[in-house]
């Protein structure tokens, strides 16, 4: 599967993963200075792990996390897209936290 993730400039990061969506169990995404940090865990105990400010980022502003289990809603945030000029990670912390 492909899983979609964004840092601040809404630049688009994407892992490839062996896993099936209805594998995840739950999606941890905490925002530092509009970069996700993404933590997915898999049915198997097995998790992935992923920061789209990598070594670029030389600030830490904490902007908040969200937590998602519902089905529905991590298929929804797995196909997410943004749609306009504001800065994506925010975009979807708000509709998702």
């Amino acid at each position: 599967m492909l899983i979609k993730c964004y840092n601040y400039a809404n630049e688009e990061f994407s892992i490839q993963d062996e896993h099936k969506e209805e594998d995840i169990s739950m999606i941890d995404v905490t925002i530092i200075t509009g970069d996700e940090i993404i933590e997915i865990y898999w049915n198997d105990n097995t998790q992935l792990e992923f920061d789209t400010g990598g070594t670029s980022r030389f600030v830490d502003y904490y902007d908040g996390q969200y937590t998602i289990k519902d089905k529905e809603k991590i298929h929804k945030w797995l196909n997410w897209t943004g749609t306009d000029d504001r800065t994506y990670s925010y975009m979807r912390m708000e509709e998702f936290a």
